[in-house]
């Protein structure tokens, strides 16, 4: 059942959007909508994750760490979803240092850099590990899992993320007197989805409202479900123009 997510379960969350696909809405084409990847991704199926220094002082020095997910981390050290988070950890200069998360003994979610430690060390059996992923102690006996990363030099670190992207099909609504289009894609569990549109490539992403139902109200900007398949609805208002369904994902 498709269920509303209030904004102040996120507000004091720094939060970043995960773009999908996104696909060109052009009113003046008579055999339906295309779907176009306007940012492949480096590795298939991987999602470009786009991190704003600016907005993470733990970023702004060496050592510094974070880790960001989509669902929060609970009490027993696994994530509260399906996607391990993604622990970032500055380095000397501009090295940085993307990773999973997930501690290779028994699968813990493990922390960030730990100055005491030095290292990035497991809550659940104290595994430790190098600021790349090195296992530097037991009883874990693989390293972490490293993800592509590039900083651009100045405020914008993309990382690549394997598997987190999906795709999104438009369809038409056939209904009379209807002007609505549904988007339909698989979501993952619990994970706080919003829509963005803008009328060209050049403009800044805006959010838009949505219904979750064929003839439901369009008063949604974000929603949160189980897994499987989630379509949004939105009034196709404007002559054209592209959509994208994000994810958010936030500091755990």
């Amino acid at each position: 059942m498709l269920s509303y997510v209030p904004s102040s379960r996120r507000r004091f969350l720094k939060r970043f959007a995960l773009g999908s696909l996104a696909f060109p809405v052009a009113g003046a084409m008579r055999h339906g909508f295309f779907l176009a990847d306007l940012e492949a991704a480096a590795i298939p199926n991987a999602g470009a994750v786009k991190i704003s220094l600016s907005e993470f002082p733990s970023l702004q020095d060496p050592f510094g760490s974070l880790r960001l997910g989509m669902n929060p981390v609970g009490p027993d050290h696994f994530p509260e979803g399906a996607v391990y988070p993604l622990l970032i950890t500055r380095g000397i200069g501009d090295a940085f240092y993307a990773l999973s998360a997930e501690c290779r003994h028994e699968s813990c979610v493990v922390d960030t850099y730990d100055d005491f430690a030095q290292g990035l060390e497991c809550p659940c059996h104290h595994s430790l590990y190098a600021i790349d992923g090195t296992v530097i102690r037991g009883p874990a006996s693989k390293n972490l899992k490293p993800y592509a990363s590039h900083y651009d030099g100045k405020d914008l670190l993309t990382v690549q993320v394997p598997g987190v992207a999906f795709a999104v099909t438009p369809r038409r609504q056939t209904s009379a007197g209807s002007n609505r289009l549904r988007l339909e894609f698989m979501a993952e569990a619990d994970v706080v989805y919003e829509l963005q549109f803008r009328a060209n490539l050049a403009d800044a992403w805006t959010s838009v409202p949505f219904a979750t139902a064929s003839d439901g109200a369009m008063d949604q900007t974000s929603w949160s479900g189980p897994e499987g398949t989630a379509m949004f609805y939105v009034d196709r208002s404007a002559a054209r123009g592209f959509y994208s369904i994000v994810m958010d994902w936030m500091e755990v």
